[in-house]
């Protein structure tokens, strides 16, 4: 079901007609009768479940025109009866609707800390003589990185990405899932819609980041601006002589944004938040800053997206729930996604995502859910 993969290099993009009524803001009774026309005309469930989820979204409203589909004897009545009988969500709402988009198997990550730490460390091993305790992990963490006056910098920045990171699976690439997942289709085709969208990733975690969020761009619409900042001027060089790079690299703070009010289309974190330390726990007034500047340069309508392991100590309170704190601080008030929903990574080389013509990421190969020490968030502006 759904419609052909949308290839970026030549995409044409056309609007769904059930998006262009989603985004006009039509009334309930238009959305459902179009939900009708794609289920029995084109068979195009993707665009079925983009109705469905609009309808879902309007409240008192919407919710009675789901209760009339579901007492209707048809086909499609019957699959809205069964998703509201039995409080289906997420991946289960597409499995009943026929939505298919995990082509490969999905590997739940173990959630034991020190296996995965240990697991994240693998390629170091030879090279600086991991011995295999736990101890030894934060060892081989500093002896990792240099201490600056402002930030700490990675050593190894040439070779591999796994030599040049310190958990491969954290560079913006392998997390792309994560990214897609928060955003949705209607996100999506809103961004496919503008003429030229703006994002900007906050921190680069040297050149493959940099890549996998360009890439991801791509996906979405090719005609994005792409910006990268980070402090370091050694991996912002590193940005800059990349042959495959086609970000624009500033050197900057991520606590004071050197770009406008309403400048970005959308913001991005990844794995960011453990480097600002402060006596070795997370500096909350820098982390506040943050906050504050990606509502500061967001337009109206515009997202903020994290995705973080929780470094670092923060006195007994649970980290997801101070980002919360931060995010209604700085003036964000719609959460679109909290941890566990849905975070996955691909699987080294061996995956690979599209996004078809409705907005819906396909992914083809093995992914590995991670555990819920993660912690993905999306914020509206």
């Amino acid at each position: 079901m759904g419609a052909e993969a949308i290839h970026h290099q030549e995409a044409v993009f056309v609007k769904p007609s059930i998006y262009e009524l989603i985004e006009q803001e039509a009334g309930c009774e238009a959305v459902a009768q179009q939900m009708y026309t794609d289920y029995f005309a084109t068979r195009d469930n993707e665009r079925v479940l983009l109705g469905l989820r609009n309808l879902q979204s309007r409240g008192p409203e919407g919710a009675a025109y789901i209760r009339m589909i579901s007492n209707g004897s048809d086909e499609l009545s019957q699959l809205v009866k069964r998703i509201q009988d039995d409080g289906l969500e997420g991946e289960q709402v597409e499995e009943v609707l026929g939505v298919h988009r995990f082509k490969g198997e999905i590997v739940d990550q173990c959630g034991n800390e020190e296996a995965k730490r240990i697991k994240a460390l693998s390629y170091f091993k030879e090279k600086l003589g991991f011995t295999g305790d736990l101890e030894g992990v934060f060892k081989i963490q500093e002896r990792d990185f240099q201490l600056g006056e402002n930030a700490r910098v990675p050593i190894l920045l040439t070779g591999r990405v796994e030599e040049t990171t310190f958990n491969a699976e954290n560079v913006f690439g392998a997390e792309e899932p994560t990214y897609l997942e928060m955003l949705g289709p209607e996100e999506i085709l809103r961004l496919r819609s503008m003429e030229e969208p703006s994002m900007l990733l906050l921190g680069s975690l040297g050149k493959y980041s940099a890549r996998g969020f360009r890439s991801m761009a791509d996906k979405i619409n090719p005609q994005t601006e792409t910006t990268v900042i980070d402090i370091s001027d050694v991996c912002i060089d590193l940005i800059k002589n990349d042959t495959d790079n086609r970000n624009i690299a500033v050197e900057g703070d991520v606590r004071d944004l050197p770009f406008p009010e309403n400048f970005m289309d959308h913001v991005y974190t990844n794995s960011l938040f453990h480097y600002m330390l402060k006596d070795e726990n997370l500096d909350i007034d820098s982390l506040q800053s943050v906050f504050n500047e990606a509502y500061r340069v967001l337009k109206p309508k515009g997202s903020f997206l994290i995705s973080e392991f929780p470094f670092g100590g923060l006195e007994g309170e649970p980290l997801e729930d101070r980002i919360k704190i931060f995010a209604r601080t700085a003036g964000f008030s719609n959460i679109i996604l909290s941890r566990n929903t849905c975070s996955y990574v691909l699987w080294k080389e061996n995956s690979s995502t599209v996004i078809d013509n409705n907005g819906f990421p396909k992914y083809d190969g093995l992914l590995n859910r991670k555990s819920g020490t993660y912690m993905d968030f999306r914020f509206i502006k």
